[in-house]
């Protein structure tokens, strides 16, 4: 019985291959190549893994002696630097006691953030990746983030003041005018879109001053994530990783960027 690699696209015998909870197959030298590459090489690679599901601990059996030390010690040195430790007494908090990114100290009860290790707040952590690419999205379309939430508020057009309106007021004058809309941020805080500053208090206050509507191409230049579809190709360098000379390559079939099988499947 035999199976194909779906690193090289190469048939090797079934005892020589192993199937990931994801259905990918790989044969035993193509997973010491992967381990060997994200200890020695790539650390983005660490720990391996397979469409982003980690590689189980009974696949090590096969790995040398010398490799599976050496795992064994890198994950022990990543699995220390994200640990997370209180931001009031520095005790190691467990991961039962992690909830939607907010760590619960057992001892002093302080509660600390998991992305940045600061005491946990309220709206967005400027560390998380997600966050950062959405601040590089709201500098090219001026969108502006409210002091005190953190959430992000987006204004085309009007008054720059972003207002408190109780919520009778918004249920009355909605029901007299249906296409009315109010400039408002969702914890009610009053502040100047235009420089983000509390209403009134910024050094350029103009009530008279609006906002003209947003250009689309500004919104255009903002960063656009495809959601591959990936289908075996004739190329043979990988636009990611930048190797080169390569047997077998993935394009995907939306936005035709090309990478090989490493990076497609064992990256996040």
């Amino acid at each position: 019985m035999t199976a194909t690699c779906c690193a090289y696209a190469e048939t090797k015998p079934g005892s020589v291959t192993v199937r990931f909870p994801c259905a990918h197959v790989y044969c035993h030298d193509c997973i010491i190549e992967l381990f060997d590459f994200a200890v020695h090489k790539d650390a983005s690679l660490f720990p391996p893994r397979c469409c982003k599901i980690p590689i189980s601990d009974n696949i090590y059996s096969f790995l040398p002696a010398k490799l599976l030390e050496e795992v064994h010690a890198k994950k022990a040195i990543q699995d220390y630097e994200h640990s997370t430790f209180c931001s009031g007494c520095w005790a190691l908090i467990p991961d039962d006691m992690i909830e939607h990114s907010v760590a619960t100290c057992s001892k002093c009860q302080t509660k600390t953030c998991t992305t940045c290790g600061d005491k946990a707040h309220e709206g967005l952590c400027s560390e998380d990746d997600d966050t950062k690419l959405l601040m590089a999205t709201v500098e090219k379309v001026s969108w502006q983030r409210c002091s005190r939430c953190k959430n992000m508020v987006e204004l085309s057009h009007g008054c720059l003041h972003i207002m408190y309106v109780p919520t009778i007021h918004i249920l009355t004058i909605t029901l007299l005018d249906t296409k009315k809309k109010f400039n408002r941020c969702r914890c009610d805080y009053q502040f100047c879109y235009k420089c983000g500053k509390k209403w009134k208090t910024c050094p350029t206050f103009d009530q008279q001053h609006v906002l003209s509507p947003t250009p689309t191409d500004a919104l255009e230049m903002a960063p656009i994530v495809c959601r591959h579809v990936w289908n075996q190709h004739t190329g043979t360098a990988c636009a990611r990783c930048d190797r080169t000379g390569l047997e077998s390559i993935m394009q995907c079939s939306v936005c035709r960027v090309e990478q090989c099988t490493r990076c497609v499947n064992n990256r996040d």
